[in-house]
């Protein structure tokens, strides 16, 4: 069992999606460091403006609540709870096509895992110097 440090994987979720950068405009109308789609956001984050996705600390709150959704999405299918299955979750949805997206496209989950990996291990290297 795998024990993800949220923090950790929605830094690297992030990077991938735009690099970290708050401001960030996809172009299928994505927004934000997280890259929220309108409707995703809108269930999300029903009384916040689609705007407030460009703010860090509001957009903060829907990627957490995004997180603990397809963790729980996950866990009610019996699929794998681990970074590279939340990572697939984040971007195709955790529906029922889950593992056919994977199949298809595993290059996000990876570079993601990837991300996660050196993130843990540097904040791991942190804990050790103090």
């Amino acid at each position: 069992l795998e024990v993800i440090d949220e923090g950790a994987f929605l830094w690297a979720i992030a990077e991938v999606e735009s690099g970290n950068n708050d401001r960030a405009e996809g172009a299928h109308g994505e927004r934000g460091r997280w890259q929220f789609m309108r409707a995703t956001w809108g269930d999300l984050m029903p009384r916040a403006s689609f705007a407030d996705a460009f703010n860090r600390d509001t957009a903060a709150v829907a990627a957490h609540k995004l997180y603990a959704e397809n963790l729980a999405r996950l866990n009610a299918r019996g699929l794998p709870v681990d970074v590279r299955h939340m990572a697939a979750a984040w971007n195709y949805g955790a529906g029922t096509q889950l593992l056919e997206n994977i199949a298809r496209n595993f290059d996000y989950p990876a570079r993601v895992a990837a991300l996660y990996a050196d993130r843990v291990a540097a904040g791991a290297q942190e804990g050790g110097r103090k």
